[in-house]
This record gives C-alpha cells, structure tokens and sequence, in this order.
C-alpha cells in the first residue's frame, strides 16, 4: 500500500542520509525502494565504499619531468624540483 511504500522510502533516505554524510567519495541517489551510489572522480569502488584511487603509482598524473606527484585524498598534486617554478605540468626555469 502506498502509506507503507512511503514509510519504507522515508527509511531508506534517512540511511541514504548517513552514507552521504559520513562518505564525501560517492554521490547517492534514492530509488523508488533502493537507492544508487556511485564514487566521485579520484575514487574507485562499488559505489557504497570507495577508495581513493593513487594517481601517482597508476602513472594516471600530469605531472611533468621536472615535478614529482603526490597522491591526495581523491586527487593529486605535481610539485617542481629545486630550480624550477610553476604549476608542476609546463616546465619554467627557475634559474
């Protein structure tokens, strides 16, 4: 009956409420009955656990040759050598 599809949908969005709380690596949607979950850029996973994905060891960075990457939580940064400057993605020459 339609009053108890609404307590049973009223349940699953305050659950769905806590996973997106407690879990910033995954966008949810509720579902008629269900909900969906699908992790954000830079994670990996079925949708309701993710887990970061180390674009520096996958060699999945933009890093040029005179940077090094580092990993962060869903993403990564390329930070130059000693005598460079820049972004860590176009080479400029310190010196």
């Amino acid at each position: 009956d339609q009053a108890e599809d609404g307590i049973r949908d009223a349940q699953e969005s305050r659950g769905l409420g806590d996973v997106s709380k407690s879990q910033v690596s995954a966008e949810c949607a509720n579902t008629e009955g269900s909900f969906d979950c699908s992790c954000n850029v830079g994670w990996t996973g079925p949708g309701v656990t993710c887990s970061n994905i180390d674009e520096c060891t996958l060699e999945f960075d933009n890093c040029d040759a005179n940077s090094f990457c580092i990993d962060t939580v869903g993403s990564f940064l390329c930070l130059r050598n000693n005598g460079y400057t820049g972004v860590g993605t176009s080479r400029t020459d310190a010196y």
